[in-house]
């Protein structure tokens, strides 16, 4: 994204082609990291910066400026760390991405074991992969003629919310509150007296901790 803005500024005419050239140019010197990982990452980082300046000339010719415009910037680091593999398939109809029920196969990373299976049938066309908080998630991207079935409209009904009456429906129904705090306050009151007589940092107060925590 520099290099393109600092050709750009230049008056020069950045592209892909340019940019992944220069990169492939200083990568086993600058960024040698980058040869243990695939090459799908900086090859798909590329395209997003082609079409971001692509996008950006297109609003220019027609004559938006200011914050319309919307000129290309960095993704900030750390914030929906992911990249997609997306150099489409080999053949026409055949997958992009090998899969055997629920594993998938990742250049490098090899064979990698989902918690389920792709959920539609059709051709792989790309792979997201992403890293969260609570650790590493996958999106498969896949052409199918599978139709989803449209939703039986069930009418429309108005809820107000209330303090008293949980939600007082259109058609004159009441649902009350389930006041869980309310029926479950004694066994709450009961938990923590419980820890109050453990002694801290014992195996005895973690336990019992816990319990409090869980509640209900």
């Amino acid at each position: 994204m520099a290099t393109w803005k600092r050709q750009y500024e230049a008056g020069e005419k950045p592209n892909e082609a340019n940019l992944r050239k220069i990169y492939n140019a200083i990568k086993p010197v600058e960024f040698p990291w980058a040869l243990e990982v695939t090459k799908c990452a900086p090859q798909q980082a590329i395209k997003n910066a082609g079409k971001a300046y692509k996008n950006f000339f297109d609003r220019l010719k027609k004559g938006k400026k200011g914050r319309d415009v919307g000129y290309p910037t960095f993704k900030k680091k750390s914030l929906r760390d992911s990249f997609r593999a997306d150099n489409g398939p080999a053949t026409k109809g055949a997958n992009a991405v090998p899969t055997d029920g629920k594993n998938i196969k990742r250049p490098i990373v090899g064979w990698i074991r989902m918690r389920e299976a792709v959920r539609f049938s059709g051709t792989i066309q790309s792979t997201t992969l992403s890293l969260m908080a609570d650790g590493g998630y996958i999106s498969v991207l896949v052409e199918t003629q599978d139709v989803l079935k449209a939703k039986t409209n069930h009418g429309v009904v108005g809820i107000d919310l209330g303090l008293k009456t949980f939600a007082t429906l259109s058609t004159g129904e009441f649902i009350k509150g389930p006041k869980a705090h309310r029926s479950l306050s004694k066994r709450l009151h009961r938990l923590n007296q419980s820890l109050s007589r453990k002694t801290q940092g014992s195996a005895n107060f973690s336990k019992s901790e816990n319990q409090t925590f869980q509640a209900p």
